[in-house]
């Protein structure tokens, strides 16, 4: 079976990814599978960053810090290939400090996750709850480049119990994406899309409601061949798995199956990515081997008191 093959494939190989890669694979092999053979490195990761996590928030009421942490954060990621990340760097230029606050929700979310809970974390989250996110997550020109990461901090802010800007998000992304877009527009259209559902899943933590998220899974049906002649293995994959995270088993699910089961080089026993590295295959064959796999419950954390 294909996700059986991925998964032995990945695991066989784990040395040839980055740490960021392992803990992502085996985080979520861990949700739908409760395997923890390779938990540890889950613990590996966090260890690896939690200093400068730490170093951030010691200096969150330090603006020359703010400063100077964001230029090193945009200096990561400004050389990033693609006319996807082209546009986006060339918004953060001039902006490169909403990076730092991106950031600090990611890591103490990731903490949340985690069960890491203590005074730094805490001191993070009363930091988070005295900015206005208007201009860091509400804007429009941010949205139109950076939606699915966007859409990623609504739900982190929701879960943190920070501020539940989902309703406003919503209704901004669907102003900024009213039109019907082609190319790359519909591609980043649709990938902001999943993220309503599989943000709001606290990524595969838990089943979500179809009555919430109709709106889009209607798009979906309605699109759903359109997204399929795309050729790319992550956005159909995630497409099929924002159905079976509101439990439905459906001709679009069927439709992503076939496609899976049509592209799979069963020699190569994984999905390639076009660089052609090992590690930049990890998303794309995390997310099959989930959506393909069975589940009817899925599990929180690993949790790091657990490890």
């Amino acid at each position: 079976m294909i996700h059986e093959k991925i998964k032995e494939v990945f695991l066989e190989n784990l040395n040839l990814l980055s740490l960021v890669s392992k803990s992502h694979f085996v985080t979520r092999l861990y949700r739908v599978s409760g395997d923890s053979s390779q938990i540890v490195y889950v613990k590996e990761y966090f260890e690896s960053t939690k200093n400068q996590i730490k170093k951030d928030i010691d200096n969150l009421e330090n603006s020359e810090y703010i400063t100077k942490r964001s230029e090193e954060l945009f200096g990561l990621r400004k050389n990033l290939p693609g006319e996807k990340e082209e546009k986006r760097n060339k918004l953060f230029d001039s902006r490169k400090e909403v990076l730092f606050y991106y950031n600090l929700i990611v890591s103490l979310n990731y903490w949340r996750t985690l069960g890491v809970c203590d005074e730094y974390y805490e001191k993070g989250i009363e930091f988070l709850k005295k900015i206005n996110f208007e201009s860091l997550i509400l804007d429009g020109s941010l949205i139109k480049v950076y939606g699915t990461q966007l859409c990623e901090y609504v739900y982190s802010l929701y879960f943190m119990g920070v501020r539940d800007l989902r309703d406003r998000y919503k209704e901004k992304y669907l102003k900024v994406f009213s039109a019907d877009f082609s190319g790359y527009e519909f591609v980043n259209k649709v990938y902001g899309l999943t993220h309503f559902i599989l943000a709001g899943s606290d990524y595969y933590q838990k089943f979500v409601s179809a009555n919430e998220f109709e709106w889009v899974l209607e798009y979906f049906r309605k699109d759903i061949d359109k997204i399929i002649a795309t050729d790319n293995v992550d956005l159909i994959t995630e497409i099929g798995l924002c159905f079976k995270l509101c439990k439905f088993e459906n001709s679009v699910v069927d439709k992503v199956r076939e496609y899976i089961e049509k592209s799979f080089d069963s020699e190569l026993g994984y999905f390639k990515r076009k660089s052609g590295s090992f590690d930049d295959s990890e998303h794309a064959n995390s997310i099959v081997y989930l959506f393909l796999s069975k589940w009817d419950k899925l599990l929180e954390g690993p949790k790091l008191g657990n490890l």
